[in-house]
């Protein structure tokens, strides 16, 4: 492999997993986690919830019902518990209800397209969508109850603003902080629940620009991508002030063997955007990691063919939230 011009700094010894559990596909994703259970949704069947302690062994599977019919194609659950929030984003749906319910009540948005989007309260939502001439991805906040749209935060693209700006969204309630990294280039966006800008901060690797080629499709005038893209960050997500990364690039320190066998988390502070080293999550299958969240020191990620749950040290995260104003050597947090 070619040097990729960054260092990791490894935190601790890898981590290996507590407990695992075999799952059916790779149809499932994980709406939500907290301190005492784990909740998988199922993109094959709306509404469909899995629902398990830490450990794989109370589990149980409930099926949301709908108070209104519901055509849905592209649907996901968000699970905030007690509250559980539905988006279909083809059709710009959004429903609200309680997990104790088994039922959502249908709270249409408005009628055009949205991606992804997280609750920041109980009446509002941050979400990625389009700009008007739908040439641009951008942040939005709305309240769903009257429905009123509210301020817009636009992307930075770079050549076209589509592909260049896609990317994960995320909420740290611990630090009512939204967080945007870009899948293509090594960067994050740090926002309050406002969309009022923080910084914008850079990982580790040297990836400044988004490496992408896009053709237009000239039948239907829409734009694809013409050849596959180089992603710099696979999977993100945020937990008391503490944003993780999936970077799927090798680090110029790191051996094959470590690299093929371990799922990379770069940890970064978001008070300040700083690095604060890596972690390694065993993964002696070499399947793919394909989504992971946190719950205090708990780490759930699914892999193709089993999902397993992680336990970070509770003292390296105690050192990591308060370690803030340590900065480290040169080509560790900047590359080379």
């Amino acid at each position: 492999r070619s040097p990729n011009g960054f260092y990791l700094r490894i935190r601790s010894a890898a981590l290996e997993p507590t407990f695992r559990r075999t799952i059916p596909d790779n149809s499932y994703y994980i709406a939500g986690i907290t301190g005492t259970h784990i909740y998988l949704g199922d993109l094959k069947t709306p509404g469909h919830l899995y629902i398990s302690d830490l450990a794989f062994k109370d589990t149980q599977t409930t099926t949301l019902t709908f108070t209104s019919k519901l055509q849905t194609r592209s649907t996901t659950l968000v699970v905030d518990s007690p509250n559980v929030n539905l988006s279909d984003y083809n059709s710009g749906i959004l429903l609200s209800g309680r997990l104790q319910d088994k039922a959502i009540i249908m709270d249409k948005a408005d009628s055009f397209f949205f991606i992804d989007q997280v609750p920041v309260s109980a009446n509002s939502i941050v979400r990625r969508t389009l700009n008007n001439q739908q040439t641009v991805y951008l942040l939005s906040k709305i309240r769903k109850h009257p429905f009123q749209n509210g301020v817009n935060f636009p992307l930075s693209k770079q050549t076209e603003g589509l592909f260049s700006t896609d990317g994960m969204l995320a909420l740290d309630k611990t630090e009512q902080t939204i967080v945007y990294t870009y899948f293509y280039r090594n960067q994050f966006i740090c926002l309050d629940t406002n969309l009022n800008l923080r910084f914008i901060g850079n990982t580790i690797d040297t990836n400044h620009y988004a490496k992408i080629k896009v053709g237009k499709i000239e039948s239907e005038k829409s734009l694809t991508l013409s050849a596959p893209p180089l992603i710099v960050n696979n999977k993100s997500c945020v937990s008391q002030g503490i944003l993780y990364i999936q970077s799927v690039l090798k680090a110029d320190n790191e051996d094959e063997t470590t690299f093929t066998q371990s799922a990379v988390i770069d940890l970064y502070a978001l008070r300040d955007g700083k690095y604060r080293g890596s972690l390694y999550l065993r993964n002696e299958r070499e399947t793919r990691l394909f989504d992971f969240k946190i719950s205090g020191n708990k780490l759930i990620a699914l892999f193709d063919g089993y999902a397993a749950l992680f336990e970070i040290d509770p003292g390296l995260i105690s050192q990591l939230r308060v370690d803030r104003s340590k900065q480290f050597g040169g080509s560790e947090r900047e590359g080379l």
